[in-house]
């Protein structure tokens, strides 16, 4: 469809209902060749439109950018750019299939996949330290498509047989997955079959790990004794049920103290959408205890900014208490723990943690069992007294 292409037409339009197509382009007048292409799903992409000369004055259609990266305007320049050096001689999409011929995976990561990522995901800092660690040393220099299956496979027995466990290896077969798909499917600036697609996993073995009642006495009075800002945290995580980076970046604008709720906006939330959970008299207690001159209720008191990382301390903590293998996330853990063990539902639990969906609470469901077994186990005792004449 032909149409004068503005701002507010390519931030706004939408494919009618009653055309029942899967795509549109939107041509712009002036025969420059520029259109947009909007999917059903919403996406747009600038395109241009030309005759390659050498393809056979044959039609081509090279990509721009996507609409929500640059602007009308800036896709206009693009055109005026391309459409000189196609002028000249010039085949804009030869340029593109050969920079994708000749890409190498470390230039890929660095120019597209880092720079991407890092402003909009929260794990981007970890996905660059799996690549600095093992993927950039075995791939970094190898062309995209030169990329195996085989190769793919062989690097990740490789990390099994160094010792990493099968979790950490799996995490970098992931990536490698994962970013490539990106390259594929998202950018669009790979055109190969993703190597990494179809390789097994090795097996993961669940490793949940909870803080008994004798566990809990011996950390309860060290984290309340040290009174330090990482003692703090590690007591609203037990209270809250908190993840870690939820609980460093909480802000006092969040916390209704009255209303004894705290709110996490979507952007700091694992599901993406603000979530809000309750606070129980344990929490509120600690939040008592922190200082209100700054938006940050848990703040390192030498920067005056939330933490980034409070390991060295949590160590320290934990070996106070002759705690072994306990992360912040058992805390968490300890958490869903200490409710299903005072009869909660998974529910219950479920909705405390606000969990995705409750598959990933079933993980407790041997707790519930425990506790239920607990139950009955009351009634044995009481026959057992009744039986000997104990009243």
């Amino acid at each position: 469809m032909k149409i004068k292409l503005t701002q507010s037409i390519v931030n706004s339009y939408k494919i009618p209902e009653n055309l029942n197509v899967r795509k549109q382009e939107l041509v712009d007048e002036g025969g420059t060749g520029l259109y947009l292409l909007v999917t059903q799903s919403g996406s747009k992409t600038f395109f241009l439109r030309y005759r390659s000369v050498k393809n056979g004055n044959k039609t081509t259609h090279v990509k721009l950018d996507r609409a929500c990266d640059i602007t009308l305007s800036q896709a206009k320049e693009k055109v005026k750019q391309l459409r000189g050096e196609i002028a000249t001689g010039s085949d804009p999409q030869a340029l593109v299939r050969q920079k994708r011929n000749e890409m190498t995976y470390g230039e890929f990561m660095l120019d597209s996949y880092f720079p991407y990522i890092t402003p909009r995901r929260r794990n981007a800092a970890r996905y660059r330290r799996l690549y600095e660690t093992e993927i950039k040393q075995e791939f970094a220099d190898v062309k995209l498509n030169a990329i195996s299956k085989r190769q793919v496979q062989a690097f990740h027995n490789k990390l099994h047989a160094k010792g990493l466990s099968n979790a950490y290896c799996n995490r970098f077969l992931q990536l490698i997955k994962s970013s490539i798909n990106f390259g594929i499917n998202v950018i669009e600036v790979i055109d190969i079959k993703n190597p990494a697609v179809g390789i097994p996993l090795f097996e993961e073995q669940s490793k949940e790990r909870y803080l008994d009642t004798d566990e809990l006495s011996r950390l309860i009075p060290i984290l309340i004794k040290d009174g330090g800002q990482p003692s703090k945290m590690a007591l609203f995580m037990l209270a809250s049920g908190l993840r870690l980076g939820e609980c460093m970046n909480c802000r006092w604008n969040e916390i209704d103290i009255e209303h004894k709720l705290m709110q996490i906006p979507s952007a700091r939330s694992k599901s993406k959408k603000t979530d809000s959970i309750p606070l129980n008299n344990a929490a509120i207690q600690v939040l008592s205890e922190c200082s209100k001159s700054t938006p940050y209720p848990f703040v390192n008191l030498k920067t005056g900014k939330p933490y980034t990382t409070i390991s060295k301390s949590f160590k320290r903590l934990m070996k106070d208490a002759d705690l072994h293998d306990v992360t912040a996330h058992s805390l968490r853990h300890t958490a869903a723990s200490m409710m299903i063990n005072a009869g909660e539902s998974l529910y219950a639990v479920q909705r405390v943690l606000r969990h995705s969906s409750s598959q990933v609470t079933e993980k407790y469901a041997h707790l519930s069992t425990q506790s239920v077994m607990a139950a009955s186990d009351t009634i044995s005792e009481q026959l057992m007294r009744a039986a000997s004449g104990d009243h």
